[in-house]
């Protein structure tokens, strides 16, 4: 990637690939977790594999409506009203998967959605497979109906909800929350559907398209998709555009970018469900489709793909300032520019215009000092707005960051979800510190007398500083390190097990990743012990490249260094190909 100027590049948006369908002119087109099914003018159904084209097993007959699901699954109401589901193979539809068709109420259908609801033939809304304590859905009629379940662990809470579209444009729905019984009617609406995650997306009928968390005010839209890890639309231009994954705590780890320009408009569209391997939440992006049909039939499918973005090539240093995040990496450069790399699935890489004098990378947000002491922050599903202030040191964690004031006073900022940054934000403690230092779950801070102070959640004794006086403090979620006043390495909390033998010194500087950490020595070179954080992912060794540099910042799957010459030296997941799909211990 050639650098836009200078000291600057321009990110490219990671593109999806594109795949062709069996040729012919198509009505209608529907998509599943891996294939596609569309009808012919006739009424005939086609289904195939997105990827490598190949048509798969259809039954002979008409069909007025088709729907492809997970695990290569179709369902069909056939001409004459009746439900029929199959396998890619044609084999019935295994027992653990499911199937509309089964115990389906006798009767005529015209529609029907997995979930085990469907339309009759007079377009009222029949469900099957419920509590009984559910009432009969209202009262029709309508023109679609989607049907979703779902079971929030974390949150103890429960979906089972059912939205239909009325043909008078309501938007109806009506399911449990919580075991609680409800129903909703809202007008103006074209189109309605849920998502994986039983949110309602709804296309209004003039044409403003709404699905937390991802609303689209701006564009108008003729048609929507609500899919497992996406919403696809087609625009009043008859373009087609996909939003991120719709999973709020983990950002957009895959994106979709259908093929810009298309190659005719667009005039319909289908969002497809995630892969087994992706509904088991796989560490690499979860593969899902979409396809599209053109105003002349004929279809075009494409990809997701794994929202990162590379580093530029060449690198458009030299920079004075490095540090590395769980995902991504970015550095100031010589001219005080803020420029980031890898991941983006929270906008961490798109940092603001601006000169910079300190910068620090967390796990899905950063926040740097410009030059006129102000923190700045990105990124980051969790708010992250620093207050007013003239700062000279900042830190990035996960729902938190700390800085020092120019007096030398801690402040610290963030969200609390979960009760472990009410902590660290409630202990920010009084005094004058030189150094701090934040992870997830605690924070340390150097006074200067060499004192090391930690507060917040203390997991595996991290917060537990021996005596001493210390030069550097650096810390992760479960581990706190310092070179000591004589500049030896110590490390405590889990980090007990990383290495057999404690390090020598003397360093000037050290940084704890996930797993791993990297110390500075004085005469420039960089020692490293411990492990990049991954369980199923082979990232090299930790030992750095030889050479002399001048910093150290280490993070969860690879740790950098910056030369004398200002170039930024990575090693470890240098290719970001490493999801950061939750927090590493």
């Amino acid at each position: 990637m050639e650098p836009s100027e200078p000291h600057s590049w321009t990110p490219r948006l990671p593109r999806s690939p594109v795949f062709d369908a069996p040729p012919g002119a198509y009505t209608d087109i529907t998509v599943g977790s891996n294939h596609a099914c569309a009808l012919t003018e006739d009424g005939e159904a086609v289904c195939w594999d997105i990827e490598s084209g190949d048509v798969w097993y259809t039954p002979t007959g008409l069909f007025a409506f088709v729907l492809a699901g997970g695990g290569g699954n179709t369902c069909a109401v056939t001409e004459v009203g009746e439900i029929a589901c199959w396998a890619a193979d044609g084999s019935a539809i295994a027992e653990d998967w499911p199937d509309p068709s089964r115990d389906a109420p006798p009767g005529r259908y015209s529609y029907v959605t997995w979930g085990n609801c469907a339309l009759t033939e007079q377009r009222e809304a029949v469900c099957w497979g419920r509590p009984e304590s559910w009432p009969d859905p209202p009262p029709g009629p309508f023109v679609t109906i989607s049907a979703r379940g779902l079971l929030f662990q974390p949150l103890g809470a429960s979906i089972d909800e059912v939205c239909a579209l009325s043909a008078a444009g309501e938007a109806v729905c009506w399911g449990t929350f919580n075991d609680r019984y409800r129903v909703s009617r809202d007008p103006g609406y074209a189109q309605v559907g849920m998502d994986r995650y039983a949110v309602s997306c709804r296309l209004a009928t003039d044409g403003r398209w709404t699905c937390a968390p991802v609303g689209q005010t701006t564009v108008r839209y003729t048609a929507i998709s609500t899919g497992g890890f996406h919403e696809c639309g087609i625009t009043e231009a008859g373009d087609a555009v996909c939003t991120g994954e719709g999973a709020a705590f983990t950002g957009a780890r895959v994106v979709m970018n259908p093929p810009d320009p298309a190659p005719e408009r667009f005039v319909s569209i289908s969002a497809g469900e995630t892969t087994a391997e992706g509904a088991a939440w796989s560490a690499s992006a979860p593969p899902a489709y979409a396809c599209a049909l053109t105003e002349t039939g004929k279809a075009v499918c494409w990809g997701n793909v794994a929202n990162r973005i590379a580093p530029p090539d060449p690198a458009p240093g030299p920079y004075v300032a490095v540090s590395d995040g769980y995902g991504h990496t970015c550095a100031i450069t010589e001219s005080g520019e803020a420029t980031c790399w890898g991941w983006n699935n929270f906008g961490q890489v798109e940092a603001p215009p601006g000169r910079y004098t300190a910068i620090s990378a967390g796990f899905m947000a950063n926040c740097a000092l410009n030059d006129a002491g102000e923190a700045v922050c990105w990124g980051g599903f969790w708010e992250l707005e620093p207050p007013l202030g003239d700062y000279i040191a900042v830190s990035t964690g996960s729902r938190a960051a700390c800085a020092l004031t120019a007096s030398q006073e801690v402040v610290c900022w963030g969200t609390d979800t979960d009760g472990i940054t009410e902590r660290l934000l409630a202990g920010v403690p009084p005094g004058s510190f030189e150094a701090i230092s934040l992870s997830g779950t605690h924070a340390c801070a150097r006074t200067g007398d060499g004192e090391v102070v930690c507060w917040g959640y203390d997991w595996a004794g991290a917060m537990e500083v021996p005596p001493g006086r210390y030069r550097a403090v650096t810390v992760n979620d479960s581990s706190t390190c310092a070179n000591t006043d004589a500049g030896e390495v110590l490390c405590w909390g889990r980090a007990d097990g990383w290495w057999e033998e404690p390090l020598l010194g003397p360093y000037v500087a050290i940084s704890a990743g996930a797993g791993h950490a990297c110390a500075l020595a004085e005469t420039g070179e960089v020692s490293c012990w411990g492990t990049f954080a991954a369980k199923d992912w082979n990232h090299g060794s930790v030992d750095p490249p030889p050479g002399r540099y001048k910093a150290v910042t280490s993070g969860a799957y690879r740790a950098c260094a910056l030369t004398h010459a200002g170039e930024v030296v990575c090693w470890g997941d240098t290719d970001y190909e490493q999801s950061p799909w939750w927090e590493p211990n």
